[in-house]
């Protein structure tokens, strides 16, 4: 899981019906005057995708881009980071460079980032006075199972033992009645800061769940 440390905000592009060139100039001017005690950067997935948006914002050239195949800023906390358009390991990898220091995220068309935006509760610079839709809420005891899988293992992906207890919390809940979507399990994993690889085999073992589907722990003995 990745720990919060930094100062969050969002730009809303693709999904929002926002022009590209106007969501650019906000993020310039977000990067230009967000709080910084080290660098101003830019991460993308790959160091080539700024290249075609040069002309029209000259000023995205000034700053050193990053992505997470590239060596790391030069200083480890209080920078400025501008992610654009990432993907999960992109974002996750932004994170880590905007430690003590500020992240501004504009989501693009593939990666839907409305899990980091309601975790980290990111600030709109596009309409500030408005409020992201809240997720489907879970019960209690569902959200306490889940808490207690996320804890134990979900930092590893629950790895080894740990999806025992993933797949034994998940019995939990269900043995007490409760049935929600699979999809409300992963999205609740990702809002706690579990990251996709592990969110997702949480909504698996709870969809085979479900359906009655047994699975198997790593020695090859049932759960």
């Amino acid at each position: 899981m990745t720990a919060q440390r930094y100062e969050a905000a969002w730009i809303p592009w693709y999904r929002n019906d926002v022009d590209a060139d106007d969501a650019l100039e906000l993020a310039e001017g977000w990067l230009a005057g967000a709080p910084c005690r080290a660098q101003r950067v830019i991460v993308t997935n790959t160091r080539e995708a700024l290249r075609g948006h040069f002309s029209a914002h000259p000023k995205l050239a000034r700053y050193e881009n990053f992505s997470p195949t590239s060596s790391r800023a030069r200083s480890r906390t209080g920078n400025a980071v501008l992610a654009l358009w990432p993907s999960n390991e992109t974002l996750a990898f932004a994170e880590t460079v905007a430690t003590d220091g500020a992240l501004c995220v504009v989501p693009g068309s593939i990666h839907d980032l409305t899990h980091w935006i309601r975790r980290t509760t990111a600030t709109n610079l596009w309409d500030p006075a408005s409020e992201l839709e809240s997720s489907d809420e879970l019960p209690a005891q569902v959200r306490s199972a889940l808490d207690s899988a996320i804890f134990f293992g979900g930092r590893n992906g629950f790895f080894g033992h740990e999806k025992v207890v993933a797949i034994r919390s998940i019995d939990t809940f269900i043995r007490e009645g409760f049935r929600p979507s699979p999809e409300a399990v992963r999205d609740y994993a990702l809002e706690k800061g579990v990251q996709p690889g592990g969110a997702e085999p949480l909504r698996e073992w709870c969809a085979g769940r479900l359906a009655g589907k047994a699975f198997r722990d790593d020695g090859g003995r049932p759960i």
